[in-house]
């Protein structure tokens, strides 16, 4: 099993007593209504996992089950137990391989993907853990560029899956004004992506000047003189190289720059604009 794998820790089955077993943020969890029944007919299809905390003990996968016993009175249930706590990066594997085992939220999952790479993961690392293919993994941490609202409305399956990674493509600006208006299809989402991507400069609310030092010529407000020149720029940073990248260019022509100092860099790939 993929916890044996990782911690080779002692664990124990044990009947445990539910007035013992300590749920975070318990009043936020809603188990379904015929949880419980269901658990009475069936039995615990799925073990649930704890640790022991002194004479107290800590869910690691499971809490809707136990929280859904507890309500229906039952006194104990069966678990596995771990004998001592996991650490934080063991925990985000387990509970990232048991959300995807279980299809139960992206928006979960994106955010254990983004603490082990955190604890000093990378993405190949977790897909030789935990078996989870690359490009769901890369899949799901695009999910992070979502602002808040849209990554709410997905957290609460407002949402699917297949929209929220359409609107993760989208500007920050535009996700915002899209969050006002009536939900749109996947088609209207694909639509607006299109139209963004050539969005004129003034859209993106771009609005830095040249530093002093440069010549007068080029002390002119830059975003205007993109305006202007009917110019285009999308700026992106990679974080492995240390560096900004900027796209400046029109339908027809495109010059790639990169420098540390963005404003640099965009100024370049104007000059070289210019130069064609």
């Amino acid at each position: 099993m993929l916890f044996e794998k990782l911690t080779q820790k002692q664990f124990t089955y044990e009947e445990v007593p539910l007035n013992k077993i300590t749920i975070e943020e318990e009043d936020r969890i809603k188990p379904p209504a015929f949880l419980a029944r269901n658990i009475k007919k069936l039995g615990l299809i799925h073990d649930v996992l704890l640790y022991k905390n002194g004479e107290n003990y800590h869910v690691l996968t499971g809490r809707k089950r136990i929280l859904s016993l507890k309500k229906s009175r039952v006194k104990t249930i069966p678990a596995k137990v771990l004998s001592e706590k996991p650490n934080n990066a063991e925990i985000a594997l387990i509970l990232l391989s048991e959300n995807f085992i279980r299809k139960s939220s992206p928006a979960q999952e994106a955010q254990q993907i983004k603490n082990l790479i955190e604890s000093g993961y990378s993405i190949e690392k977790i897909h030789k853990t935990t078996g989870i293919p690359i490009r769901m993994l890369k899949a799901r941490l695009k999910l992070l560029k979502l602002n808040q609202e849209w990554f709410e409305k997905l957290q609460k399956g407002e949402i699917t899956l297949s929209k929220a990674l359409k609107i993760a493509e989208l500007p920050e600006a535009v996700q915002k004004k899209l969050s006002g208006e009536k939900t749109k299809t996947i088609a209207e989402i694909e639509n607006q992506l299109r139209t963004t991507r050539l969005q004129p400069i003034e859209q993106i609310e771009l609005n830095w000047t040249v530093p002093e030092e440069k010549p007068q010529d080029k002390k002119q407000n830059l975003t205007q003189f993109l305006i202007r020149n009917n110019l285009y720029c999308q700026v992106t940073f990679i974080p492995v190289q240390g560096i900004f990248k900027a796209i400046v260019g029109t339908k027809k022509k495109k010059v790639i720059a990169e420098d540390k100092d963005i404003i640099t860099s965009i100024i370049k790939a104007i000059e070289k604009l210019k130069g064609r």
